[in-house]
This record gives C-alpha cells, sequence and structure tokens, in this order.
C-alpha cells in the first residue's frame, strides 16, 4: 500500500469543520477509476471526483445543504444514493454516473418520512435493499426503515423503533454524575447508524452524547437484543463509527478513560458477540473542545483501517491502524497537520482506494482535503545502500559479508604470516566478526598486519664453554701473527 499525498479538493464555510463530517456517515467512494467525494461547501451539497488524486473536476451541486451531517452516501458499485434530512423531511435519491464528462444524473428526491432526522445514515443489504437508520430529533426515539424496491424508487416496506422504553432506561452516563438519560430523551437525540451483514442482516448501533455505544442484529425480520459494544463514556457526540466485514463488525470511538485520565480511540470487534476493546492511541484532548477527533473505519479484503486524529489542538498527526495478522498496527498519513475533529470520512470498503476526505482547519475559510492509501500499488523498494569493504596494512588478509540487508555481518580472516588488527571507518576496535546497519553508504577497513618472528630459544642443554674457549684461543693466535 502507498499513501496517497495530500490534496485540496475545495472550500466550505460549515461551521465546526462539518463540510466533511461525520465520520460514520459516508461521503467518498471509489468507482469507474475514479475517487468521487461529497461534501458542503456551506451553502450546498455538492461532489468532485478526481483520476489521480491530484487533479479533480469542478465542483457541481446536488442540492442545499448547510452542514455536511445532513446527509450521506451509499455506493453499490453502479449507482449512488443518498439520504438527507431537512427540517421534517427525511428524503432518498438515486443518481447514475456519467462516465462522458463525470457528473451524475440524479433521479426526484422522495420523502421517507416526515420527521426531522438526525443525521441519517444509509445502507444497502446483501439482497440489495436500502435501508435509513436515523434518530428523531422531536422525540428522541431511535429508527430502521426499508424499501422494498431497489429500482431508485423508495417504497416504504416498514420503519421499525431501534429501542424501547424499557432498554434504555438503565442507560447512563460514565462520567463522574453517573446520571441516567432515559429513553426516549427529547433533549439528547440517539445517533442512529447502520452497516450491512451477510444474509439480508443489518447491524444498527446507537448512542447519546456522553454515554456507552450499543447496537443490535437486525435479522430482516426483528432485531435481537441489545448489546454493549462499548463500555466507555464517548468523550463527545458523533465520536464513533462502524464498517463490517461479512458477519464481523468493527466499531472505533474516541472515549474518555474514565476513572483514568485523559482520552484515547479504542476499537471493539464483533464476532459472534462483541469481545474486548483495544486502544489504539491516545488523543490529546480537553472537555469543550469542538474539534473530537472522530476515527473513521474502512474495510478492505476483510481488513479494517481506522483512521484518527491524535489531537484535537490545533497540529495532530492523522494516524491509521489497521488488523495484520492479529494485532494492530499502526502508520502516519500526515504530520504536523490541522486537526479536523468531527470533519473526517473515509471510503466505506474498497479493493483499491482507502479515501479519507476532512476538513480543516478549526477557522473559516475551511479546506476540503482529501488523503488516504491506494491498496493496488506496492511500495517501491527500499533504496539499498553500499557497504565498501577494504583490507589495508603490512599483512594481508580477505573478508566475507554475510546477513541480510539493512543487518549485515563482517568476518575478517588473516592470510598465513599475518593477524588481524583492527577496524576503521564504519567500525571501530577488534571484534570479529562485526555488525553493521545499513542506513548510509558505508565504508569498511579491515587491517591487516604481518606477524613479528621471534629468535629461536636455546636447545636446552646445549654446552657453550668449548665454543667460548675457542674463540679466545683463535683470537690470541691471529694478534701474535700481526707482531
Amino acid at each position: 500500500m502507498l499513501i496517497i499525498p495530500n490534496s485540496q479538493v475545495g472550500w466550505s464555510s460549515s461551521s465546526y469543520s462539518l463540510g466533511a463530517g461525520l465520520a460514520y456517515q459516508r461521503k467518498i467512494f471509489t468507482g469507474f477509476d475514479r475517487t468521487w467525494v461529497f461534501y458542503s461547501n456551506g451553502a450546498n451539497l455538492v461532489y468532485k471526483s478526481t483520476p489521480d488524486h491530484i487533479n479533480w473536476t469542478a465542483e457541481r451541486t446536488i442540492r442545499s445543504s448547510q452542514y455536511g451531517q445532513y446527509f450521506s452516501i451509499w455506493f453499490d458499485g453502479q449507482k449512488v444514493h443518498y439520504v438527507f434530512s431537512a427540517s421534517l423531511n427525511l428524503q432518498y435519491c438515486l443518481g447514475t454516473p456519467n462516465l462522458t464528462d463525470f457528473s451524475i444524473t440524479w433521479g426526484p428526491a422522495q420523502t421517507i418520512a416526515n420527521v426531522t432526522a438526525m443525521f441519517p445514515t444509509i445502507c444497502m443489504d446483501s439482497f440489495g435493499f436500502l435501508y435509513v437508520a436515523y434518530g428523531e430529533t422531536t422525540n428522541g426515539r431511535s429508527w430502521l426503515t426499508k424499501s422494498s424496491t431497489n429500482n431508485g424508487i423508495w417504497t416504504t416496506e416498514f420503519t421499525k423503533e431501534v429501542t424501547s422504553t424499557a432498554e434504555c432506561a438503565n442507560h447512563v452516563i460514565y462520567g463522574d454524575t453517573g446520571a441516567s438519560l432515559y429513553y426516549p430523551n427529547t433533549t439528547y437525540a440517539w445517533e442512529t447508524f447502520c452497516v450491512p451483514m451477510n444474509n439480508g442482516k443489518i447491524y444498527v448501533g446507537y448512542c447519546q452524547e456522553l454515554v456507552f455505544i450499543y447496537g443490535k442484529v437486525f435479522d430482516g425480520t426483528n432485531f435481537g437484543s441489545e448489546e454493549l459494544i462499548i463500555n466507555k463514556q464517548t468523550a463527545e457526540d458523533a465520536v464513533w463509527c462502524l464498517a463490517a466485514a461479512v458477519d464481523t463488525v468493527y466499531l472505533a470511538a474516541h472515549c474518555d478513560n474514565f476513572p483514568a485520565s485523559g482520552t484515547s480511540i479504542y476499537i471493539a470487534t464483533r464476532t459472534s458477540g462483541w469481545g474486548g476493546m483495544v486502544k489504539l492511541g491516545d488523543v490529546n484532548y480537553s472537555p469543550g473542545n469542538s474539534n473530537q477527533c472522530a476515527p473513521a473505519v474502512s474495510i478492505w479484503n476483510g481488513i479494517p483501517f481506522v483512521f484518527w486524529w491524535d489531537s484535537a489542538n490545533t497540529i495532530a498527526n492523522l494516524h491509521c491502524s489497521y488488523l495484520d495478522a492479529g494485532s494492530w498496527k499502526d502508520i502516519i498519513l500526515l504530520t504536523g497537520s490541522v486537526a479536523a475533529g468531527w470533519g473526517i470520512s473515509s471510503s466505506y470498503e474498497s479493493d483499491t482506494i482507502l479515501g479519507v476526505v476532512y476538513t480543516a482547519p478549526e477557522t473559516a475559510p475551511r479546506s476540503i482535503f482529501f488523503t488516504g492509501l491506494d491498496m493496488s500499488e506496492e511500495p517501491p523498494p527500499p533504496t539499498e545502500f553500499i557497504l565498501t569493504v577494504q583490507e589495508t596494512g603490512t599483512g594481508s588478509g580477505n573478508t566475507v559479508v554475510t546477513g541480510t540487508y539493512p543487518n549485515l555481518r563482517v568476518e575478517a580472516t588473516a592470510s598465513s604470516g599475518s593477524h588481524f588488527a583492527a577496524w576503521s571507518g564504519a567500525a571501530t576496535g577488534m571484534t570479529n566478526p562485526v555488525d553493521i546497519y545499513m542506513d548510509s553508504d558505508k565504508t569498511l577497513v579491515a587491517h591487516f598486519e604481518l606477524d613479528i618472528v621471534p629468535p629461536p630459544p636455546p636447545v636446552e642443554g646445549t654446552n657453550i664453554m668449548p665454543i667460548a674457549i675457542g674463540a679466545i684461543a683463535l683470537l690470541f693466535l691471529l694478534m701474535s701473527q700481526k707482531k
């Protein structure tokens, strides 16, 4: 996978960085060899597309929309579906992409329900039928509705209430007060979101500000029992995201660490039931900060990828945590960037591009940015630095390099009559063999010196007296001849 360079898509005057929010809604997909991004420019719901993540088409308007959280999209592989919440009017619309000018032809907007829906989401089940989940702001209730047709005309088959008063009576704030938030509650609307599972099933999650996150499986006819997904208080509202790979469901959330201090990004996994939470990383966050560091979850080849900011302050890093062979790994897509808070959304599922669209900075004018991961490309091979090994000195010898790059090992072997003396260059000392880590071009010199041959020791038992006497006699003889 390759990190896609950050690029600016457009501008938004929406407050609270909500041009591209919210995380559990979808605003981006890849199709027809292009990436398509949807956002509010502060006045209208608009979209752009790109073939290379550098050159974007002109902005095209769909309808008026002051904020990005009023709508959510779903791409079924051929067509685009969106749900939109206006005052007392929840609407659905179908769009068909045109591959000549890369515009989208939209059908008529159709009313699903005459309600004021809070942050709706839309998805398509494995049989091709559409579902919309929403919380109703006028009475605090949560709903799931289904269309019995999939031809672009919304025909309501049913609308079912997700939760009951009895189930929600004991939903409590996890923080210091421990106060109950009874359901229905007109002060705190339940944010409700849905994702498809296998065999026509839908998973529905729901949460209020500063409470635990709950969910249920809908089997196409009935809801299962309520499930506690994350038993930590959410840091704020709209700071969670749900995605499913067949029947495995993932939920990421920005949560308070109470009773410990601080906040963190957590991920929970559901197979037959919800397992334990895994902390992906800590967030620099103060309560009341309008940046909430909401995480976004995408699926590639059945593997979850979580995109999240590590700070709610001015400067933050954009992380991507992903599951690899049973453990979570982390890479950083952007460093030292302006935190986007709520205003982040990612691809739901893709074989090629896992895109991320976000809004920054916190104050107007706000830019809509795009980054992500290109899963269709292998990263280029790493640069291999060169290790040059030399031999020097009065003696002689040779060197042998072993190991696997970049962790190499060099061993020096002296020739007969020589010995290894020391290393210089990339290593010093006499340790032999020596380990060399290749993080740059390096030169290693092996020093060999000739062996010093000492004089032979005297032979034990040899009598030198006769030799000495003979030498003295010879000396006197020579002296006498001179006279």
